[in-house]
């Protein structure tokens, strides 16, 4: 599914975001979220999860990123949420996680988790709380979890 601002594009069209594997690793590896992966670990990553990216549509280059990995019954983990430094302030964070959590169906009755260091305004503008340091749920079934989920 593709979503246009007319300026930008938010896709998670499998061949897309494939097709733009090395600006991914390169956007996460300046964001701190890369880790110890390798490009082949990247694209196992990929290949692996419902990914979503950002275009800019001028020059058809990917400034954001977020990947979702699932169990497709209960429970789902929103992971390497980024936008490139030159284009934040422009809400594009807000679409990505706005777009993921509330538009796609496919996580609809699922509770969400993410964790985050810095942006817990950014996830509690879309259901998500605190339920452990640094980790955030987001309740779809009206209750929140005594314990933290472990994926």
């Amino acid at each position: 599914m593709t979503y246009n601002t007319g300026i930008y594009c938010i896709t998670d069209v499998y061949p897309t975001v494939l097709a733009h594997c090395s600006e991914i690793k390169k956007l996460l590896e300046e964001a701190g979220l890369l880790g110890n992966r390798n490009e082949e670990g990247l694209f196992y990553n990929l290949k692996h999860s419902d990914c979503f990216i950002v275009l800019d549509e001028s020059t058809d280059t990917v400034v954001g990123f977020a990947r979702v990995v699932t169990d497709w019954v209960n429970i789902y983990y929103l992971c390497d949420v980024v936008i490139d430094k030159s284009h934040r302030g422009r809400g594009l964070g807000k679409k990505l996680v706005e777009w993921i959590t509330m538009y796609e169906v496919k996580y609809s009755g699922m509770d969400g988790l993410v964790r985050t260091e810095d942006a817990h305004g950014l996830f509690s503008r879309f259901g998500f709380e605190m339920c452990r340091e640094n980790y955030m749920v987001q309740p779809h079934h009206k209750t929140v979890p005594d314990k933290p989920v472990y994926l």
